[in-house]
């Protein structure tokens, strides 16, 4: 590249795996497992600002419309992919849309992490498990306060009977 960075491959004697080296970080940027799956690095050693994400991500994720689509350039495939349009997604969560230019076209192309989105998800169901331990707790309360109704009003009953 004309600004000096560049990646580099290195296979992992000790456990196989394939490390993925970038110069612009200056250190590992991924490895891919044996069984191809890709890990991100998630080393707090390298990230720094380091915050919590802020509540209401519920209601965002409550808005995104997941789709099934095919790709232009799958004319013939009959296996519908799923996601989401970048730019619905761009709206929402910008944070998980980046771009791309084709080199050949100069046409620019927006594009997802997707591995972002599941953390926002899991954020998402921590909300939401607040959300219905608080229910829990105010229907036992309006059970307890139910039953406490019942009894009274048995005892009504039980003195008009008399």
């Amino acid at each position: 590249q004309e600004n000096g960075n560049f990646w580099e491959f290195s296979a992992s004697p000790g456990d196989e795996t394939l490390v993925l080296l970038n110069s612009a970080l200056g250190d590992v940027a991924g490895v891919f497992d044996v069984d191809g799956a890709y890990m991100q690095m998630s080393d707090r050693r390298l990230k720094t600002d380091i915050e919590a994400i802020s509540s209401g991500i519920l209601d965002k994720i409550m808005q995104l419309e997941p789709k099934s689509y095919h790709y232009l350039a799958d004319k013939t495939r009959t296996k519908r992919s799923l996601g989401f349009m970048a730019q619905d997604m761009q709206v929402l969560f910008p944070e998980l849309v980046g771009h791309v230019t084709n080199p050949n076209t100069k046409k620019d192309y927006l594009n997802i992490n997707y591995s972002g989105l599941g953390v926002l998800t899991v954020k998402a169901i921590q909300e939401q498990q607040l959300e219905i331990q608080t229910l829990k707790k105010e229907n036992e309360a309006l059970r307890n306060k139910t039953e406490s109704l019942e009894s009274r009003l048995l005892k009504l009953e039980g003195l008009i009977k008399e």
